[in-house]
């Protein structure tokens, strides 16, 4: 669904501005994605009686807690990922104004417009 945001095309030839300006969302709410994380590791801690004041790895449910952290963890980051690229989709049709066949064939196709690339001369 996303080709641009799991395609190589990023890194090859875009202007840095571009760069900056399509990661800088999918960033944020990669990191934003952290909050959730540390609520539900706490609420998960409670219900598995994981005390506060000893290391996890001493406590009877500690292996538990840890897996199941880490892999919401993960899915919370995947997830905030690909929610920040398709705000960068619906970001591209708002304030771009965009044709929704053109967001479909950047974002979702990996046509990368030809303004996005650094020309021949300018890599020199």
């Amino acid at each position: 669904m996303l080709k641009l945001a799991f395609s190589g095309a990023l890194n090859q030839g875009l202007k840095p501005r571009v760069k900056l300006a399509l990661y800088a969302v999918p960033f944020v709410c990669l990191m934003l994605s952290f909050v959730p994380t540390f609520y539900v590791g706490a609420s998960l801690a409670d219900y598995l009686g994981i005390a506060q004041d000893m290391p996890v790895r001493d406590q009877q449910h500690g292996l538990l807690w840890g897996a199941a952290f880490l892999t919401v963890a993960v899915v919370n980051m995947l997830v905030g990922y690909a929610v920040g690229w398709l705000l960068n989709a619906y970001g591209a049709a708002l304030l771009l104004r965009w044709p929704w066949d053109r967001v479909h064939a950047v974002f979702a196709d990996g046509e990368i417009p030809a303004n996005w690339r650094i020309e021949v001369d300018e890599w020199r």
